[in-house]
């Protein structure tokens, strides 16, 4: 019984009591969340919607692309390619605006996606540049390696870029990886 007791002499008890019995603060808070959550809904409730109709928008698309493939004397590869590429492209999109609904930022993830195409860009040109001398500007082993063992002579002395060098950038990635690696000072 004590316990009890003390409990109810208990200062915070007393301010708990005083809190809940002031109908004003409990009232603004309430009304406070209450708004909060229901323009939440409201927008979950919108990207739901947007979510079907572009799914439909997406299939009807996809559809149509690939009768017009079918109709067309284009591969069934390449049509299946763009297709797959489309249908990618496509499902980026409609989940940017999603999350762009909903409140999430895009704007520093749309940036991302446009650095990261450019940076590819300028990697590939540089490496034509730099690799014309060697190789043609075959970014591609499996296309080098045939001919350079037909041709012989120069392209055949050469063909070590191609075979050395993977191992030298997976390892120079890998030592990047650790230098760079935050997890274990990050968590202290």
């Amino acid at each position: 019984m004590n316990f009890v007791f003390g409990l109810l002499n208990n200062p915070m008890a007393v301010n708990a009591e005083k809190l809940l019995a002031d109908t004003s603060f409990s009232e603004a808070m309430l009304e406070k969340y209450m708004d909060k959550a229901v323009d939440f809904g409201v927008s979950v409730l919108v990207a739901l919607i947007i979510f079907f109709i572009g799914k439909y928008f997406i299939r009807f698309i996809l559809k149509v692309t690939k009768r017009l493939f079918d109709k067309s004397s284009i591969d069934d590869a390449v049509g299946n390619f763009i297709n797959s590429l489309l249908r990618v492209i496509l499902y980026g999109v409609l989940i940017i605006i999603i999350c762009d609904k909903v409140g999430i930022q895009t704007t520093s993830f749309i940036a991302l996606l446009t650095s990261a195409g450019l940076a590819i860009g300028l990697t590939l040109v540089l490496v034509h540049l730099v690799c014309i001398r060697y190789t043609g500007t075959s970014v591609n082993p499996a296309r080098s390696i045939a001919p350079a063992v037909f041709q012989g002579g120069t392209a055949l002395s050469n063909l070590w870029i191609f075979i050395v060098g993977p191992f030298v950038g997976g390892a120079l990635a890998a030592f990047c990886y650790k230098i760079f690696d935050c997890k274990k000072e990050c968590n202290k």
